[in-house]
């Protein structure tokens, strides 16, 4: 799996890299291992670090609108982010 954009922010490139491994029936856990490693990180180590933070502490919200488990509007707006 290759990231989508080059230019996009880890956040962008990790919904369209969710989307298509949801698409193809990929299990989360498997498609946030994969997609981690192939994001482009910023290149400075204080913003990669800051990502990805970011990202790990919102794994659930992510997990949880990858299954479309949850019907609250924050979950809603990040499954329909994955989903597109």
């Amino acid at each position: 799996m290759a990231p989508p954009f080059q230019y996009a922010t880890p956040a962008e490139s990790l919904r369209a890299l969710l989307a298509e491994s949801r698409s193809s029936g990929v299990a989360f856990e498997e498609a946030w291992a994969e997609a981690m490693q192939v994001l482009r990180w910023p290149l400075t180590s204080s913003t990669r670090s800051e990502w990805r933070e970011a990202l790990e502490a919102t794994k659930g919200a992510w997990a949880d609108a990858y299954v479309g488990d949850r019907e609250a509007p924050e979950h809603r707006a990040l499954r329909a982010l994955v989903a597109a």
